[in-house]
C-alpha cells in the first residue's frame, strides 16, 4: 500500500558506508586487511603514538597531524628539540676525543717502537755471539771487586786479504780503561808474536782466532790471558776493509805524518794533513820502504799517529756524524758488548784528556830462526812483566815473568822495546805544514807476510 506521507520525497536507498575509506586521506596508502599467514608490516613496526619521540604536548592537534608527521631523519637540525641537539653534540665530542687520543698514542708510540726496534736490531747485529765470534770465558774477566773502576777490552782488526784461505787478526790491541782515574793505556801486540803450531796454523798470534777455520775471538782472548795474565771483559772486532769507509764517512781525518812514505806507487809526504780513506789505509798498513827496516815494529809506531788523529776526530763528532757511521758499524764491526754499555764507555772515554792516553807495544826480539819459512817475534818476558805491572795492573797484585805461559822460541838480534808514548806528545808533534798525498789506484797496502 502506498504511503502518502512520503509523497514528493525521493525513495530511500540502502547504502553501506565504508567509514575507513570515508575518512582516509588520499595521500595515505590503502591499508588492506592482512591475509591469513601474512604479517601486518605496518602494525609490526609502527611505534605507539604515545612513545613517539617527536610527539608534541598539544592535545588539540588532530589525528591527521600525528599520523602525517615526517620522520625524524627528515627534520632539519633546527627543528630538533634542544635535548636531542645536546646529545648529538656530546657524541661528536666523544668521537673527536677518541680520534685525538688515538693520534696522540700513535705519535708517542711510533718513535718508541722505532728506537726500541732499532736498539734490539743493532744489538743483535753487533753481538759477537750471533756473529759466531765466540763468548769470552768468565775466568778471564776483570775480578768482581774491581768492576766499575776498570774495564779491559781486546780490539782486533780482521784482515780478509784476497788470496788467503782464512782471516787473520793482523791488528791486536789490548785496552785498559781506568774509569776511576780517567786513564787509558793501550798495548799493541805484534801480529808476528810466536805462539807455536799447536795454537795457530802459521805459528803466530794473528792466526790463533782462525786455528779451526772460522774466526773465534774467544780463542785469542784466552791465549792472551794465558800468556800475559791480562783480564779481558769484552772484545771488539773491525773488518780492516772498513777503514776506507769510516774515514771517508768522516769526510777525511787529519793525521800527522812524521816522515815521507813511498811504496808501490803510493806516496805520503811529511806533514799534518787530511787523509781520505785510501791514504789512511796505505798509512796504517804499509811496512815497506824507507824507515821500515824493522818491519812490523815500525808500522806499529806509525799507526799511533793515526789513532791520535782518529781520537781527536771522535771528540768533535755530532749526533749526525754518529748516525752516518751506523751503516759502517753494522757491516764491519762485531762486539759482545751491549749497545748501552758501548755508549756509556764511549762517552766516558771521550772525556779522558790526551795526556792520559798511553800507547805501547809488547817488548820483543826477532826470532833466531824462521818458523814454517816465516819470520816470527819472541816475547821479552822480564821487560814485558815490568811494563804490564806498571801500566796495566793498577788494580790487583803484580805478576812476575815466571807466571807467564809463553811458548818458547830462540831469540836473536836487538830488543825492540815498548816504545812508550802518550797521545799528548804525539799531538804536540803536529807543527809541520801540510804535506802532499799521492795514492795509487792499485791496492794501497803492501802484501802481508
Amino acid at each position: 500500500m502506498r504511503n502518502d506521507n512520503n509523497r514528493g520525497n525521493p525513495p530511500r536507498r540502502q547504502v553501506n558506508i565504508d567509514t575507513t575509506r570515508a575518512h582516509r586521506d588520499p595521500r595515505r596508502p590503502v591499508q588492506r586487511p592482512s591475509q591469513p599467514g601474512e604479517m601486518n608490516v605496518s602494525a609490526a613496526y609502527r611505534a605507539p603514538r604515545s612513545n613517539h619521540p617527536y610527539r608534541e604536548s598539544n592535545q588539540n592537534h588532530t589525528a591527521a597531524s600525528n599520523v602525517y608527521r615526517r620522520p625524524a631523519s627528515q627534520n632539519s637540525p633546527k627543528q630538533k628539540p634542544q635535548a636531542a641537539r645536546k646529545q648529538a653534540a656530546k657524541k661528536r665530542k666523544k668521537k673527536a676525543k677518541r680520534i685525538f687520543t688515538t693520534i696522540l698514542v700513535l705519535l708517542v708510540l711510533t718513535p718508541v717502537l722505532v728506537l726500541g726496534g732499532g736498539y734490539f736490531y743493532i744489538n743483535y747485529v753487533l753481538s759477537g755471539s750471533n756473529a759466531g765470534l765466540g763468548v769470552l770465558d768468565s775466568l778471564v774477566n776483570t775480578p768482581k771487586e774491581y768492576k766499575g773502576d776498570v774495564v779491559n777490552f781486546l780490539v782486533c782488526g780482521i784482515d780478509y786479504e784476497e788470496g788467503r784461505t782464512h782471516a787473520l787478526t793482523d791488528m791486536i790491541m789490548y785496552v785498559n780503561f781506568d774509569v776511576k782515574n780517567k786513564k787509558i793505556n793501550m798495548l799493541q801486540i805484534p801480529r808476528d808474536t810466536y805462539v807455536g803450531g799447536d795454537l795457530a796454523n802459521n805459528g803466530k798470534i794473528n792466526g790463533v782466532a782462525s786455528k779451526n777455520g772460522d774466526t773465534n775471538i774467544s780463542l785469542l782472548a784466552n791465549q792472551i790471558y794465558k800468556m800475559f795474565k791480562l783480564p779481558i771483559d769484552y772484545y771488539l772486532t773491525i773488518d780492516m776493509e772498513s777503514l776506507r769507509s769510516i774515514v771517508d764517512t768522516f769526510g777525511g781525518i787529519q793525521v800527522y805524518v812524521p816522515r815521507d812514505m813511498e811504496f808501490d806507487g803510493s806516496k805520503l809526504s811529511a806533514g799534518y794533513q787530511t787523509m781520505n780513506g785510501a791514504a789512511a789505509e796505505f798509512f796504517v798498513r804499509n811496512r815497506h820502504g824507507d824507515g821500515y827496516a824493522t818491519g812490523d815494529f815500525a808500522r806499529l809506531e806509525m799507526q799511533r799517529y793515526f789513532y791520535s788523529g782518529l781520537f781527536n776526530q771522535l771528540r768533535t763528532m755530532t749526533p749526525k756524524d754518529i748516525f752516518k757511521l751506523f751503516p759502517v758499524f753494522l757491516t764491519y764491526m762485531k762486539t759482545d758488548m751491549s749497545v748501552t754499555d758501548m755508549a756509556s764507555v764511549g762517552v766516558s772515554a771521550l772525556q779522558v784528556p790526551s795526556q792520559n792516553i798511553m800507547m805501547c807495544r809488547v817488548p820483543e826480539y826477532a826470532g833466531a830462526e824462521r818458523y814454517n819459512n816465516q819470520s816470527v817475534n819472541v816475547v821479552a818476558e822480564p821487560e814485558t812483566a815490568d811494563l804490564l805491572n806498571t801500566y796495566f795492573r793498577t788494580y790487583g797484585e803484580p805478576v812476575s815473568a815466571e807466571e807467564f805461559d809463553i811458548p818458547q822460541w830462540p831469540a836473536a838480534g836487538q830488543l825492540h822495546d815498548a816504545a812508550i808514548s802518550f797521545m799528548g806528545e804525539v799531538d804536540a808533534e803536529a807543527g809541520i805544514t801540510s804535506g802532499n798525498i799521492e795514492v795509487s789506484d792499485q791496492e794501497s797496502s803492501a802484501p802481508a807476510a
